[in-house]
């Protein structure tokens, strides 16, 4: 079920056995996606000559537009809707399928000479740049998991209501501003490798148990045979529902884990180091430096700047 993220007066009307709250929004309508397996719901209707976004926060979203295109997107990857691409709708491929809709008019980003420019009003292209990039692509694409993307759908899991719709329009500037740059790599919204019920669910069992024991030495060859699926399934599995490696994929949720705790806590960085599953102090200062550009101890210092 879709739910508006950005407060503001509105009617709301239902479609089928859906009920789609349709709200105003500073900049453009936000929309929270709640789907389970087998259900789908309609995409929002964007400007005609706007384009929208669907992030994928969990799950596979399969998607299906009324030009007849169609495909999977996974976790971590972004559709991206071009302006005159019809909508359509979207379904849940696995027991859970949350992600975000934004919409935007599409237009010239120059607002009024009594407002102040915002953030998303800075960064998003017009839509004849937007035409542009996705012309190559049949109007639509999607943008494929990364780091980029990861670190988007982290933050948005973290945030609620207006903040997460206002982060979401924010985020979806600098993903079009990038993309239209040549910064971040797309893919045919039809390109999709086949995933069975089975091992889906494993693939997702695995990954629920990384996030909560980063601490242990974990190894694709150790997490199949506890899952009972074969190494090059997990593997395989897992890039397609995540977007990305799953080593890559793990060194991240540990890092990113590691620079909460230096920010939250007054442990050491040895005890940090160990509670994400780093054996080497060294090992993990390097891993940390070049995800974050800094050592440890002085991204600890600059966060606890930012609380002054």
């Amino acid at each position: 079920m879709l739910e508006e993220l950005l407060a503001g007066p509105a009617p709301e009307r239902k479609t089928g056995k859906k009920e789609h709250k349709r709200e105003s929004g500073p900049d453009f309508p936000v929309w929270e996606l709640n789907l389970a397996e087998g259900t789908e719901d309609a995409c929002p209707a964007a400007d005609e000559a706007g384009c929208a976004l669907l992030a994928c926060c969990r799950g596979t979203l399969e998607v299906r537009l009324a030009g007849g295109q169609g495909g999977v997107l996974r976790e971590g990857e972004i559709l991206l809707l071009g302006p005159g691409c019809r909508n359509g709708v979207v379904a849940a491929r696995t027991p859970e399928g949350r992600g975000v809709w934004i919409a935007s008019d599409g237009g010239e980003r120059q607002p009024p000479p009594d407002r102040p420019q915002t953030g998303a009003g800075l960064l998003f292209p017009d839509r004849e740049e937007i035409r542009a990039l996705l012309a190559p692509w049949g109007g639509c694409a999607v943008a494929t998991g990364g780091a980029w993307s990861e670190a988007m759908i982290t933050a948005l899991e973290g945030l609620s209501g207006a903040d997460r719709g206002r982060y979401g329009v924010l985020k979806a500037g600098e993903l079009l501003y990038l993309l239209c740059r040549g910064c971040l790599p797309l893919r045919s919204v039809g390109e999709e490798g086949y995933l069975d019920p089975y091992q889906a669910a494993q693939v997702r069992r695995v990954h629920d148990y990384m996030v909560a024991h980063l601490e242990e030495p974990l190894t694709i060859s150790r997490l199949a045979g506890a899952f009972h699926i074969s190494a090059t399934s997990l593997k395989d599995g897992f890039r397609r529902l995540y977007g990305r490696p799953i080593h890559s994929y793990l060194r991240e949720r540990r890092l990113l884990r590691a620079a909460e705790l230096l920010t939250e806590t007054s442990q050491s960085i040895v005890e940090i180091s160990v509670s994400v599953g780093y054996g080497s102090v060294s090992q993990f200062g390097e891993s940390f430096k070049r995800r974050f550009h800094m050592p440890p101890s002085r991204f600890r210092r600059e966060m606890g700047k930012k609380k002054v």
